[in-house]
């Protein structure tokens, strides 16, 4: 498929290439991809829609970066509405690539990619974001999930499907799901292709889950885990949900209280209340 924008030029650390718009800056294409990032690291995407794309009013997908793709960062974009001629390709961000379509069987390494602060849907027909195995160590932080209008199409049916190892997923908020908020899946095909040809351990694994909310409107779980024997994830307990079957499948994990930090305020704010007190 073409896309409007798509390159795989990249940029430095010292020196990212942005790709910016307001308000008003909808990429449009009726015969293609939004935008495309293949090979290409270091970019910053900011405040941009994007609209009338087949890969929203999209027939397909939104934005894909892939094909070991690194350090780049989606910001403050709004997309919605994807997936109209193909229900099954409607995710508004995919990162990598489904392990059946990787290069020569080699993982798609496209890590440390940061989506921060966008406002996904409505309308987006499977997951809003995909993190595909392969991938690793992004930040998905401060996004807005509107999943009215979205369909289970791929057989989940949940905001967020993370298929990747040792993201952090964080203060995200997400309204009306046909079954879960987010899914943590380590995909069975995947785990027996890596045993056969010994590339790598991934899928699924070392994901972190902190302050996220979910208002489900369903009978699924803000955040769900499969395959959870396979490997750790952590879901922090102040995460919270309404109008739904549960937070989380899994235990949830205290965070640890710093008894020292607690001591020191109490001492400084109230020296008076302890001058008695013999400290070890």
């Amino acid at each position: 498929m073409e896309s409007l924008f798509r390159t795989e030029r990249s940029g430095t650390p010292n020196a990212m290439i942005v790709l910016q718009g307001n308000r008003q800056t909808v990429i449009t294409n009726k015969e293609g991809i939004g935008l495309h990032l293949k090979r290409s690291n270091y970019w910053y995407l900011k405040g941009f829609g994007i609209s009338n794309s087949r890969k929203e009013n999209m027939d397909e997908e939104g934005i894909h970066v892939y094909d070991d793709s690194c350090d780049n960062i989606i910001r403050e974009s709004s997309i919605a509405m994807t997936g109209l001629k193909s229900a099954s390709h409607g995710e508004a961000i995919v990162v990598g690539r489904d392990f059946r379509h990787w290069f020569s069987r080699q993982p798609d390494q496209s890590d440390r990619n940061i989506i921060i602060n966008n406002r996904l849907g409505p309308g987006f027909s499977t997951e809003a974001i995909v993190l595909n195995e392969g991938s690793c160590c992004g930040l998905l932080a401060r996004n807005q999930f509107d999943g009215n209008g979205m369909s289970d199409r791929n057989g989940y049916g949940c905001w967020v499907k993370i298929k990747g190892d040792r993201y952090r997923i964080d203060n995200n908020r997400g309204t009306a799901s046909i079954s879960e908020g987010f899914m943590v899946i380590r995909p069975q095909e995947s785990n027996s292709l890596l045993k056969s040809d010994l590339i790598v351990d991934m899928g699924g694994c070392d994901n972190i889950f902190e302050h996220n909310s979910c208002n489900l409107q369903s009978n699924g779980y803000c955040i769900k885990v499969v395959n959870e024997d396979m490997c750790g994830n952590i879901v922090y307990s102040d995460n919270a949900y309404s109008d739904g079957l549960a937070l989380t499948n899994i235990p949830i994990t205290r965070r640890k209280r710093s008894y020292k930090l607690i001591l020191a305020l109490m001492l400084y704010f109230r020296p008076n209340s302890f001058k008695n007190l013999n400290l070890i």
